[in-house]
């Protein structure tokens, strides 16, 4: 499990923050993205530190959620929509795919 730990906050967390924006006003979404974007920033830095990635590529990708959050916050007017779970399966997809064959390889 603590090889898939901070994959999975970071899927509960995407989920979390475009359910909470789902009828919010606009200052709301900015402040929270950038928030929680700081917030995942932060502890994405710690597991890297800790040697969570399983190489750059992981890395990346994990990055990517955070910034595609960022740009998500910044550039849409509305958020009044359940799109974003496709978004969400897709990053599990590509991250979940890349992480499970990384971490057998010897």
């Amino acid at each position: 499990m603590k090889a898939w730990q901070f994959s999975f906050a970071l899927l509960i967390g995407y989920l979390g923050v475009f359910h909470l924006w789902m009828g919010a006003d606009r200052s709301f979404v900015v402040a929270s993205g950038l928030l929680w974007c700081l917030a995942y920033g932060v502890w994405m830095l710690l597991a890297q530190k800790e040697g969570y990635f399983v190489d750059r590529l992981d890395y990346f990708s994990h990055w990517v959620v955070i910034l595609d959050v960022a740009l998500e916050a910044l550039l849409l007017r509305e958020h009044n929509h359940l799109g974003f779970w496709l978004c969400a399966l897709a990053f599990a997809a590509v991250i979940g795919g890349y992480r499970w064959n990384g971490l057998k390889r010897p």
